[in-house]
């Protein structure tokens, strides 16, 4: 996640997604495909559900939000060059990402005062004590009021 001191949980269309789900947003939008991805197994996962068929490398494990078990660096070089040559290979039945009409990203912030303080941000407004929408005319919109709600609290969940 961009910044999980102030973002808990972020989902688009019902899915729990990290930083490749939200970037898929701005694929959608150009509509261009997701041929490959690599980081955790989580990572794996979240993109798999909105790009199936994406190739993946999986370079590390997650054992807890702030501690992971990694590949030897040229061991990590190896599995990402042979995912990324197979992605390749494989490019022309790749779609990029499709999202529903309306599409809305859900988060958890990290407190109360965090979600009221985003909806300074366009398209973006509370639903809950901590949960916050964020829409947009389209997934780039949407992407882009994300953005705009990362840096409005960068910093500040570290001071709460």
């Amino acid at each position: 996640m961009y910044n999980p001191a102030a973002v808990l949980v972020a989902e688009i269309d019902g899915t729990m997604v990290g930083e490749s789900g939200i970037n898929a947003l701005v694929a959608a939008h150009f509509q261009v495909p997701i041929a490959m991805v690599s980081g955790d197994q989580h990572t794996v996962t979240q993109t798999r559900v909105l790009c199936p068929g994406v190739t993946a490398a999986v370079v590390k494990q997650s054992l807890t939000r702030l501690a992971a078990q990694n590949l030897h660096p040229e061991r990590t070089r190896e599995v990402i060059k042979d995912a990324a040559r197979s992605s390749l290979e494989g490019l022309a039945p790749t779609a990029a990402p499709r999202f529903s009409a309306g599409t809305m990203l859900r988060s958890r912030m990290g407190n109360a005062d965090l979600a009221e303080l985003v909806t300074a941000v366009r398209d973006v407004r509370r639903t809950g004590d901590t949960e916050v929408v964020v829409a947009g005319a389209g997934p780039l919109d949407g992407f882009r009021n994300f953005v705009g709600v990362l840096l409005i609290t960068r910093g500040l969940a570290q001071e709460q």
